[in-house]
């Protein structure tokens, strides 16, 4: 293994959460699309209501950040 395939490894890892949390909040706002209320989201999911407010707005999520 050369030293660019263990940085490499180390570069995956550290995106593996903001990766996770895309392909999450994709699924989630499909669910939205599909007819799902936000309120049976968060009961199905266990996520609280502002997680799901920020997953389905990426302004949301912006905004939390400030």
């Amino acid at each position: 293994m050369t030293e660019d395939e263990l940085r490499q490894i180390m570069i995956e890892f550290k995106d593996a959460p903001r990766i996770a949390r895309e392909k999450r909040d994709a699924g989630l706002r499909r669910a939205r699309d599909e007819g799902w209320r936000p309120v049976d989201i968060e009961k199905v999911t266990g996520l609280s209501r502002e997680a799901v407010r920020q997953a389905l707005k990426d302004e949301a999520r912006e905004a939390a950040r400030k």
